[in-house]
């Protein structure tokens, strides 16, 4: 049975988190609309040693354009 390209990157992603390594890593999904990239996210958050977070594009946008405004 051949894996889907989904569980590849799923799988690869929780590989590199869960190595013996203590840095923090970051994970960048990008795709159409309605490519899947909120499940695929959920996915993978679900799978990875906590803390686990998903960050939406507008919510890092929003976080960067208060710490600009605060400067």
């Amino acid at each position: 049975m051949t894996r889907s390209f989904q569980d590849t990157v799923i799988s690869e992603a929780v590989a590199v988190a869960t190595a013996k390594s203590r840095r923090p890593i970051l994970i960048g999904i990008d795709g159409f609309s309605g490519a899947g990239k909120s499940v695929l996210a959920g996915q993978l958050c679900g799978q990875l040693p906590e803390p686990a977070v998903i960050v939406e594009g507008d919510d890092f946008f929003a976080i960067l354009l208060r710490q600009l405004a605060a400067r």
